[in-house]
């Protein structure tokens, strides 16, 4: 699975908006601007007041009757970007086709840019990677820093599903310092490199992702996906040792914890050191939420006391998993 940056709803037309009206974002001081298109302005009210329906309902209104300024192509953006966050895709499809198709002399570049921005996002959601990367390859260089790395990822992806890391690799060096775009591109690259027998590089990108400095809540996650994902390639590889390192790195309280405990588990299984497995493994049975590690931990446990001559305990454990896939079946 390819991982990407989480991102709000909205926040393609709420980027598009603050370029319209930037708000700084230090203090309280605001920066004004007047809005001479009276449709617009009630659109742009309506949408910030998360009137999304009544936003895109004015702006169709407006454009049907030529209300519109017509030089002026922000309205047109924000229009197909609330179709997309709104989930109908075919019509931003289709005004960033027309807008595409109407470009003029008149027409900035960064519109352009951001026009040829959305058919791409529309084709690469579709799943119509080659149509994406058509319209990725004629963005030019005028959409902000987030835009723009989100453009970097696609591609990347993109060039990740034709088996093609020679072409993806360098692209990395292409994002801004800091761009949690490049974190999550870079993982997907290590994982797809790792999956097509190409260890060394895949488990170099890892690591160091593993030794970032995980200052927010995204890139603590991801750190934790690194070490998990090195843990396993090693564990496969029968290196137990730098599997446990890996393995321990993980938080004992994040989204990657009960994998951890499953994989740690497997290590000390490895080295018939069944007791310390079966202390990782209960600890993972005993979590109160389910997951896929804690139903194979469930099955292990009682596989090793039956394997240790620990009848009784086996049994009673093989019930306890027999129950709880019971209640897993039936919700």
């Amino acid at each position: 699975m390819m991982y990407a940056p989480r991102i709000k709803k909205f926040i393609v037309v709420i980027a598009m908006a603050t370029a319209i009206m930037p708000v700084v974002s230090m203090g309280d001081e605001k920066e004004h601007y007047s809005i001479s298109d009276l449709s617009y302005g009630t659109s742009l009210f309506n949408f910030f007041q998360e009137k999304y329906f009544s936003a895109i309902t004015d702006l169709t209104v407006a454009k049907h009757h030529k209300k519109l300024n017509t030089q002026d192509k922000n309205a047109e953006l924000l229009l197909g970007g609330m179709y997309l966050s709104y989930g109908i895709p075919d019509k931003a499809s289709e005004v960033f086709t027309e807008l595409l198709d109407q470009a003029t002399e008149t027409t900035t570049q960064n519109v352009r840019d951001k026009a040829l921005y959305h058919t791409a996002k529309y084709y690469y959601d579709a799943h119509r990677l080659e149509d994406a990367r058509k319209f990725i390859l004629k963005i030019g260089d005028t959409l902000s820093d987030d835009f723009q790395a989100e453009k970097l990822y696609m591609l990347i992806n993109i060039y990740i599903n034709e088996g093609n890391y020679k072409d993806a690799i360098p692209l990395l060096y292409a994002f801004s310092n800091n761009s949690a775009w490049k974190d999550y591109s870079q993982y997907n690259i290590a994982t797809a490199l790792i999956k097509a027998q190409q260890q060394d590089k895949g488990i170099n990108l890892l690591e160091n992702i593993a030794a970032m400095d995980a200052n927010n809540y995204e890139r603590r996650i991801l750190k934790d996906k690194a070490n998990i994902a090195l843990a396993y390639t090693y564990l496969l590889n029968n290196n137990t040792d730098k599997a446990s390192t890996y393995f321990e790195n993980v938080r004992l309280e994040g989204s990657q914890t009960s994998d951890a405990l499953l994989g740690l588990g497997w290590t000390w299984y490895q080295k018939s050191l069944y007791d310390n497995a079966l202390v990782s493994w209960l600890e993972l049975a005993n979590q109160p939420f389910s997951s896929y590690a804690r139903q194979e931990a469930l099955i292990t446990i009682p596989y090793v006391f039956e394997k240790t001559d620990k009848a009784p305990d086996a049994l009673h454990h093989y019930n306890i998993a027999i129950d709880s896939y019971n209640i897993e079946l039936a919700e």
